[in-house]
């Protein structure tokens, strides 16, 4: 018999703890060391720092950002040579108040390429909740700091205006495309505030706009804004909030001035249109109408603008109306007649194009033409098949019949005679045996379309006649039968190729004229540039070098009395008085024929001014009207500066062109007038032998004159005549033009 072998109890307690304090050192020995593969295998660095700064940990990520191990060495020493704590620490913050701190830095490489990181400090706590070391995560974010300078960039120089506001209103930052849009500088800008440039909203609304926009995320709108020089422009408005730094809108503007310009021009042309045009709501409420529809169907405007097209359809009931109205709206467009019932009730066939446009919830913009006199017409000729037959043969468009399958029927003798073929002989065949093709195949598209759909298309596209390419606008219907089934299709065309062309070269003279009003705008910033030039040379003259002329000659005139010789004295005299000579007849001179500033005192003593510089050389006689003196006299300020600067100027070169060229000339006359409708007229004439010349399009002189006059806002003309002399005649407005127009 065997004996138990005995255990003692508490033995067999210890053996069980030993096993569970071992099975626990295992799996918190595996948790490390999982926990350590997983920072080794993290692709951003990561180290852990003691409360010395030193580097207790350092993962692979960290030992190649930072070319080596660096375990044991300071933090700031190891990574970025420094002798203290680097300035905004986020270690230093973390050990601080014991929270997680993130910074971003910029570091320079060694090779001197600059970086950027973006460090994340968390405090690591004993079992005590003391902070005893700090683990810091570093990301490389140089590629995000370009991506974020290039949209800077591309932000700052985009052609559409771009701002940032705050919720409390105020601009935040803007871009060169806004400051040039509304006339300020960037940093008047961030001065003001939505309210300093909206030109609609009040301040209020202002408000609440923005609380809109941060409450929906977006908006985009039409409004106006007002620019420095008090100018109100029209802007289309894109509006995002991002929820950063307390909520800011992000808004992107356009100037759509010129467009709602040309939308006012276009409201006009419709508004005045032959043909009767209205839009209508989805909800077939009338929005809009014409005059020409109004007085086609009797009504006013204000009472069709309370209707709907009920009110007015005399075929569809309500219900066709709307299901009509989802069909436009669902293929964009639609042609068809239809009958209108008058105001007083008699009914008249319409012929209708309709076009859906994607604004205000959708609307559907309609062109109506009265057809009635065509309708009757019509049913005269189904009634006498003769007179029908009789004009199909004789009007100039081409006409066609084909059956479902875009078989030839019948046409007429115009469209057989341009594929120089009889009638007859084009029934039974196909567009394939007469177009290339493509053409062909897209005559036939287009009947296969009109066929299925049952409607009336107008179409422009290429055609052959004679062997040439033209341009033809065609109208396709679909050919009903007796029994009201679509048999085939209806085709009738005529050549549109010439107005085409029409319509290429009105554009190409609209183009030209552009670019003569950019040539003329570039000659008068030309002459304005070349008078400020010549005004800036002449007070450098007259200022400057005059004054330093007279400095020197009180400095020889000192000279000259210290002077020991007679001799001396005598030189020293004969140098100041050539340099008083200098100044007074030449410098004086040259600096009022620069810039003639004696105009300040008026157009006609400007001119006697003038006058007694070439009295000496030619026999003027210089004539100002006694009522522009008195009024001049009267208001000094009467002709704007560029006028009476264009006026002298034109004066000045027709007395040079005279003394170069017909020095001869016994009787100058130069005459100034004012007329009753502010125009000022100033005519230089000689007897000299004048020529053929009839335009100011030779010599340069002759060109200045006509660029003087076209800046300030006038014309210039030259008649001469061989053995008669030369007259010139400038016509100006008293007003001009601004000089920086």
């Amino acid at each position: 018999m065997m004996k138990a072998k005995y255990t003692s109890p508490r033995n067999s307690t210890d053996s069980s703890l030993n096993s569970s304090l071992k099975q626990a050192e295992e799996a918190l020995q595996a948790e490390h060391n999982k926990l350590l593969s997983l920072m080794t295998a993290m692709e951003y660095t990561v180290t852990i720092q003691d409360k010395e700064y030193n580097i207790i940990y350092q993962n692979e990520a960290s030992r190649i950002a930072s070319g080596g191990d660096h375990l044991g060495e300071k933090c700031y020493r190891a990574y970025e040579g420094r002798e203290k704590v680097c300035d905004g620490c986020p270690v230093e913050e973390a050990f601080k108040d014991g929270k997680s701190h993130t910074a971003e830095r910029m570091v320079v490489t060694p090779s001197g390429e600059v970086t950027f990181w973006e460090n994340t400090a968390n405090p690591v706590r004993d079992s005590a909740g003391k902070t005893v070391s700090c683990l810091e995560l570093a990301w490389d974010i140089t590629e995000r700091k370009r991506a974020e300078e290039k949209n800077r960039i591309i932000l700052a120089t985009a052609l559409d205006g771009f701002f940032v506001v705050g919720l409390d209103a105020r601009l935040l930052e803007v871009n060169a495309s806004y400051c040039k849009m509304v006339g300020y500088t960037r940093e008047e800008l961030l001065k003001m505030s939505l309210a300093d440039i909206e030109a609609i909203e009040t301040p209020e609304e202002n408000a609440q706009h923005i609380e809109k926009v941060a409450a929906q995320g977006y908006d985009f709108f039409e409004t106006q804004h007002q620019r420095k020089d008090g100018k109100i422009i029209d802007v289309e408005v894109s509006a995002n909030y991002i929820d950063v730094e307390g909520g800011q809108i992000v808004v992107f503007v356009r100037n759509i001035t010129e467009r709602k310009r040309a939308e006012e021009k276009n409201r006009i042309i419709l508004a005045t249109a032959l043909d009767g045009f209205f839009v209508v709501g989805l909800d077939a409420r009338l929005l809009e109408v014409n005059a020409s529809y109004c007085k086609m169907v009797g009504y006013t405007r204000e009472e069709l603008l309370k209707m709907s097209l009920a009110d007015i359809e005399a075929i569809e009931t309500p219900e066709e109306n709307a299901q009509h109205i989802e069909k436009v709206a669902a293929q964009g467009y639609d042609f068809f007649e239809t009958q209108h019932q008058r105001k007083d009730g008699k009914i008249i066939d319409v012929e209708v194009s309709v076009n859906y446009i994607d604004v205000e919830g959708g609307q559907i913009v309609t062109f109506v033409r009265n057809i009635t006199e065509h309708k009757l017409a019509e049913q005269a000729l189904i009634e006498s098949e003769g007179k029908y037959r009789t004009l199909v043969e004789n009007i100039p468009q081409k006409i066609f019949f084909k059956d479902k399958d875009s078989v030839y029927i019948s046409c007429n003798s115009n469209y057989a005679e341009d594929l120089q073929l009889k009638p007859a002989e084009i029934s039974g065949h196909t567009d394939y045996d007469f177009y290339p093709r493509d053409l062909a195949e897209k005559y036939r598209a287009d009947d296969k379309r009109v066929f299925e759909s049952g409607n009336t298309e107008r179409i422009e596209e290429r055609y052959i006649e004679h062997g040439q390419e033209r341009i033809v606008e065609t109208f396709k219907a679909p050919f009903i039968d007796e029994s009201g089934k679509t048999v085939g299709v209806l085709g009738i065309f005529h050549d549109i190729t010439k107005q085409k062309e029409t319509e290429r070269q009105s554009h190409e003279r609209e183009i030209a004229e552009v670019r003569a009003q950019e040539l003329g705008m570039s000659q008068q910033r030309l002459i304005n540039a070349q008078e400020c030039l010549r005004k800036d040379i002449a007070s450098q003259l007259h200022g400057t070098v005059q004054s330093r002329l007279i400095l020197l000659g009180h400095k020889i005139a000192e000279l000259e009395a210290k002077a020991r010789s007679k001799r001396m004295t005598k030189e020293l005299a004969d140098v100041r008085q050539r340099l008083e000579e200098l100044q007074n007849e030449h410098i004086r001179s040259i600096s009022h024929r620069l810039f003639p500033s004696i105009l300040r005192l008026g157009i006609a003593t400007g001119l006697e001014s003038l006058i007694d510089e070439y009295s000496a050389k030619l026999p003027v006689d210089l004539r100002v009207s006694k009522k522009l003196r008195d009024r001049e006299q009267a208001n000094r300020k009467l002709i704007p500066d560029n006028v009476k600067l264009a006026l002298y100027r034109i004066a000045e070169e027709a007395l040079t062109n005279i003394s170069k060229h017909t020095p001869a000339a016994n009787n100058i006359v130069v005459k100034l007038s004012l007329s009753d409708s502010r125009i000022l007229r100033l005519t230089v004439r000689d007897d000299g032998p004048g020529s053929n010349t009839t335009s100011p399009s030779t010599g340069i002189g002759l060109l200045l004159i006509s660029d003087y006059a076209a800046v300030a806002g006038g014309s210039c003309t030259i008649k001469s005549i061989p053995g008669k002399g030369t007259r010139i005649t400038a016509v100006l407005p008293l007003v001009g033009l601004e000089t920086g127009q």
